[in-house]
């Protein structure tokens, strides 16, 4: 129960500054020539300004073997985890970095919130998620510290880049399409994943001895190495450390590069090394399975309403009484369509006789919503107040309807987001980790050649 896989992985999106960490980075390389011995006591790698002690790498490799036994996941060499963890931590101390650069802090209030959900999650309450910690050697206050951590990364992340992810209808009728084309929209694939980032400065050269490192792992995989384990060892990608695990997936929720390779493929088999944009990749298809979206009801409401605004004459407490003698007036048998035409502020419904038509409560204000769901069909309402002003409602009907090919088509619209989200949260850590000063002092834990 590893909080690093716990919390909550949000998405990203643009506005966070670099400038202050280049400046960061500068000042490290500074400091590292003129203070070498000083950081070198005790520190495996520094970034930027910051440093990586040897005891935070061992307790950071303590809990990702935790992890890996506790997902059945065949654990490499020691040294082999510690360079995995070691990438892990840096990339971490860059984003801690940059949110310290950008004020992004987070409250102790967001903190409970975020326990709250990972207990509820795991079938938990507050107190047996703490005893379960416990167990693992675990304290209560080193997991907030992870906690908050993991939610001022991901605060970092939505500020740096989703207000730039767009999915247009063509794309979820694209998405549909393909996904009815091969297995159903329900088909779900569960994926194993190497990546193999390409140099910074790519060239035909390095590429070329990208691809065999590549090949090399291929190989490796083949002569026996598991899969989980190569990917552990080798793999650049942030699942590294869960095996390269992607779970169960439909072919949207994957990354596209995969999207025409991974229905060809058979159960056990691997395939690559093939090229993105931006790195080569193995994967390993482990198993497939086709389930069909249930069907999707949704409720309606057929509502009439009457409306009224405040103004410097008429108070919200005078527009509560004024309701309260309408509905008093229905009870004694006035018609609410007459009493809406002449008295409703809203011109469109009161030309019907307050008809509003049928409602659907997802697409309401919260008071709104709860107002019709707490009103009987044929009763009126409580006087309520939204942001627009104040109401009462008269429940007349309510209804289930088959609103499935609209949620295929929401469930469309969140996958390809989160994939959009996933594939700029990747490009944008590159560009933070680039912009930084990053130095390993043990040349023991440098990523290895998977050719050597």
């Amino acid at each position: 129960m590893n909080c690093r896989q716990l919390c909550i992985k949000t998405i990203l999106v643009a506005g966070i500054s670099l400038i202050g960490l280049n400046a960061w980075a500068a000042t490290a390389v500074t400091q590292t020539n003129t203070h070498s011995g000083e950081f070198i006591n005790g520190t495996v790698a520094i970034v930027n300004s910051g440093v990586i002690t040897q005891a935070q790498l061992d307790q950071a490799t303590q809990e990702a073997i935790v992890q890996a036994k506790s997902q059945g996941l065949a654990v490499p060499d020691r040294i082999s985890l510690q360079r995995q963890v070691l990438q892990t931590l840096i990339s971490e101390t860059v984003a801690m970095q940059l949110a310290q650069l950008n004020n992004i802090t987070i409250s102790d209030g967001q903190i409970d919130a975020a326990m709250t959900q990972i207990a509820s999650r795991n079938n938990m309450n507050l107190s047996q998620l703490q005893n379960a910690l416990s167990q693992q050697g675990i304290s209560l206050s080193a997991y907030k510290d992870t906690i908050r951590k993991q939610l001022t990364i991901n605060q970092l992340e939505q500020q740096a880049v989703a207000n730039s992810i767009i999915v247009t209808p063509g794309e979820i009728d694209n998405y549909l399409s393909m996904q009815n084309a091969i297995a159903g929209p329900g088909a779900q694939y569960h994926v194993e994943h190497i990546l193999i980032a390409y140099p910074s400065d790519p060239t035909a050269a390095n590429l070329a001895k990208t691809k065999q490192q590549a090949q090399a792992i291929i190989e490796k995989i083949n002569k026996g190495l598991p899969f989980t384990e190569a990917a552990i060892k080798y793999s650049s990608a942030s699942d590294a450390l869960s095996g390269g695990d992607l779970g169960f997936k439909t072919l949207g929720d994957l990354p596209s590069a995969f999207g025409s390779i991974v229905p060809t493929m058979q159960v056990g088999q691997i395939y690559g090394p093939f090229a993105s944009d931006s790195a080569f990749h193995i994967i390993k298809l482990v198993a497939k399975k086709n389930s069909k979206i249930p069907a999707h009801y949704i409720e309606q409401y057929k509502i009439s309403g009457i409306f009224m605004k405040t103004s410097p004459i008429l108070t919200a407490t005078h527009i509560e009484e004024q309701l309260n003698g309408y509905r008093k007036d229905v009870a004694a048998g006035a018609s609410f369509s007459k009493l809406a035409s002449e008295n409703s502020e809203d011109p469109i419904s009161a030309k019907a006789g307050g008809d509003m038509g049928w409602q659907d409560t997802s697409q309401l204000s919260p008071s709104f919503a709860k107002a019709i769901t707490n009103t009987p069909v044929g009763k009126v309402s409580q006087p309520f107040v939204t942001d627009k002003g104040w109401y009462i409602i008269q429940v007349q009907a309510k209804r289930k309807i088959d609103d499935t090919a609209n949620y295929e088509r929401l469930l469309a619209q969140q996958a390809i987001f989160q994939r959009k989200a996933e594939q700029a949260v990747q490009t944008w850590q590159s560009q933070i980790r680039g912009a930084s000063y990053v130095q390993i002092l043990n040349p023991a834990l440098q990523m290895p050649d998977a050719q050597s």
